[in-house]
């Protein structure tokens, strides 16, 4: 390939932003890389929280309630938040390196390991999962134009 047909194409992409990267630092970078990580992680549970709130199924409404059940559901909720911390990490992560068609790896993946709790109570899990998904690719989509534009 002739190399300056080659420059001239390159020069092209990178002239076509519509808003450049925010900083040509590479220790900006890293920092708007670390701080979408951890506002992703630490706000996604109180996030869902808010939205989704842990309804009992309807098997867990009875009035008189095992201690087994209590705990079971507590479970449930630990699970669900180290799931969704998991989540958190991925789709930054794939958002951040331009793959956000391996996102649909997400919800294959979660709707198969946890295919009896969204029989159960699809609101909860799907709810929680799309709240989540949504609010971590909005502070992913965020970092990535600061870091690379748009």
């Amino acid at each position: 390939m002739n190399p300056v047909l080659l420059y001239g194409w390159i020069t092209a992409a990178k002239t076509s932003l519509i808003l450049p990267p925010l900083t040509e630092s590479t220790c900006l970078k890293v920092l708007a890389i670390c701080i979408a990580y951890v506002v992703t992680l630490v706000l996604s549970t109180p996030i869902v929280t808010k939205f989704v709130s842990a309804q009992p199924s309807e098997s867990e409404r009875s009035e008189n309630q095992s201690e087994n059940q209590a705990h079971a559901t507590e479970e449930r909720r630990y699970l669900g938040n180290i799931i969704g911390k998991c989540e958190n990490i991925i789709i930054v992560t794939l958002v951040l390196v331009h793959a956000e068609t391996a996102l649909a790896l997400i919800f294959a993946a979660k709707a198969l390991v946890r295919r009896q709790d969204i029989e159960q109570d699809p609101g909860y899990f799907l709810g929680g999962t799309l709240i989540n998904f949504v609010w971590s690719l909005g502070v992913a989509m965020i970092a990535r134009v600061l870091i690379a534009g748009l």
